[in-house]
């Protein structure tokens, strides 16, 4: 996986998504962020297996600049890449490598991450959108 996007609209959806993330875990995965780039833009989702929140950065919104360069995968740790991402000072440009390397980039800043198996994190229940209550 391999994209760019604005620090401050990125840094806003870890933050949103990271609300749910629990930092101590019996499961390591679960202290970590999901992050996905496919063609519609980026998707970020955090567990603690009791609540799930997805934030999805679409290529649509203007604030967003995002540039997906390779679609794929990742678990982070929530706690490190939302204070990194947080402190760096402009557009974020990460790369994802196939041994679950993250390497961040901005400005004159780079430093690397490693990640999960994105295959072990657990999977979103499907959730059938016509039954709702208002």
């Amino acid at each position: 996986m391999k994209f760019t996007v604005d620090q401050k609209v990125f840094s806003k959806a870890l933050s949103d998504v990271g609300r749910a993330v629990s930092q101590k875990s019996l499961v390591p995965i679960l202290t970590g962020i999901q992050v996905l780039g496919n063609e519609e833009g980026i998707t970020l989702i955090g567990t603690n297996t009791d609540i799930i929140v997805k934030r999805i950065i679409s290529k649509d919104e203007t604030s967003g600049n995002i540039h997906i360069d390779q679609t794929g995968n990742a678990v982070v740790s929530a706690r490190y890449f939302t204070e990194l991402i947080r402190k760096l000072p402009e557009v974020v440009h990460i790369d994802v490598d196939e041994k679950q390397v993250v390497k961040i980039k901005s400005g004159d800043i780079f430093t690397q991450l490693n990640g999960f198996r994105a295959e072990d994190y657990p999977q979103l229940p499907e959730i059938d959108g016509t039954n709702f209550l208002i």
